[in-house]
């Protein structure tokens, strides 16, 4: 009797769902099984593609980062987030799927909100080896949305006409990463392609500090007066430093192909 009531009580157990932690996300979602948002959650598509020499079998990583718009800079995950239940997504790390695949997309969960790409690095290196501080590509997920941020291609290699090419190549095929989500019916009822605004600049860190730009995207609306004045404390308000890779860091060369 005994034994039998602590099997069910092990049932019981097992049958709570578990909190999602989504301040780091770095698990895509499992597209094998239905792919239910909560309150709050929205989900952002990143395709992987390969479309040639330089590109097929390879891999890399691509980060995203919650950003303030306003303030133009990252809002960085308090220290407290996990202790007070925070469930703002701070910090996303997308690896870049199968790369025996011409083709795959990954779909992460996330909290709605505004998000950065802060960086992009071809390979299998463990982390992002750089930062698109001086002027990154940023868009808007709102509760309820499956939001396609586009298509990166990861180049390590030779291309077909003969270049030798290091970079993570931006496209965008909104009707393939829909037609990825054929089995997930409600992540498509909400799908639409991310209104991408380039331009998002904030505060410098890392090695290799460089800019990224979403081809044909428009900028940012400059700053107001009082915006600036607020991220400076009234100080004058510097001149803006020109966007170039650091020296011996890999130039990151968006395309349309």
């Amino acid at each position: 009797m005994i034994a039998t009531a602590l099997v069910v009580l092990l049932a019981a157990a097992a049958a709570v769902p578990k909190p999602t932690n989504l301040l780091s996300v770095q698990k895509p979602a499992d597209l094998s099984l239905p792919v239910v948002l909560k309150p709050g959650e929205a989900a952002i598509v990143i395709g992987w593609r390969r479309p040639e020499t330089g590109s097929i079998g390879k891999s890399g990583i691509v980060a995203f980062a919650r950003y303030d718009v306003e303030k133009r800079d990252m809002i960085a995950r308090p220290a407290d987030a996990k202790k007070n239940g925070d469930q703002n997504t701070y910090w996303i790390q997308a690896n870049g799927g199968n790369k025996k695949l011409p083709l795959d997309h990954l779909v992460m969960v996330v909290s709605a909100g505004d998000y950065v790409l802060y960086g992009a690095t071809p390979g299998p290196a463990p982390q992002v080896a750089n930062t698109f501080c001086f002027s990154a590509p940023t868009f808007r997920v709102n509760a309820g949305e499956t939001v396609y941020f586009g298509d990166i291609s990861p180049y390590f290699g030779k291309r077909d006409n003969g270049e030798f090419a290091i970079a993570m190549a931006y496209s965008s095929h909104p009707d393939d990463a829909r037609a990825a989500l054929a089995k997930q019916p409600a992540l498509a009822a909400a799908f639409r392609p991310a209104d991408i605004r380039n331009g998002a600049s904030y505060t410098c860190s890392g090695q290799a500090m460089t800019a990224y730009l979403v081809p044909g995207a428009p900028a940012l609306p400059p700053l107001t007066a009082e915006a600036r004045a607020a991220q400076t404390g009234n100080a004058p308000v510097p001149t803006p430093r020109k966007a170039r890779p650091a020296p011996g860091a890999p130039i990151l060369i968006p395309t349309n192909g």
